[in-house]
């Protein structure tokens, strides 16, 4: 892959980041989503891309959505710290929600 066909097919992702970054969790998603579909059928993830999305889900109350984002985030491997502190970070965010659920 050349490096234009590459940077065209990243700018969506890129662009979703931005979005979630900046509080705007629904057109995060949607930007990303399509990435999303084809490296999830890869079964190979990107942990601070989707971190990036998880948060989204979370933020945006797909709980059903951050919970197999979080499994499958689960099952990778973290390739250095700030990666390991993103795995933590949803580690808690998960911790969070199941004890919320366990108080209603």
């Amino acid at each position: 892959m050349t490096q234009q066909p590459l940077t065209t097919f990243m700018k969506p992702v890129q662009e979703g980041i931005g979005y979630i970054k900046d509080g705007h969790y629904e057109q995060g998603l949607e930007k990303m989503k399509p990435f999303i579909k084809m490296v999830e059928e890869a079964k190979t993830l990107p942990i601070q891309i989707f971190y990036y999305y998880a948060v989204a889900q979370f933020k945006s109350g797909d709980v059903e959505g951050f919970m197999s984002t979080y499994e499958l985030m689960k099952m990778q491997e973290a390739a250095n710290g700030a990666e390991e502190k993103m795995k933590a970070d949803l580690d808690a965010w998960f911790e969070a929600l199941l004890n919320g659920l366990n108080e209603q």
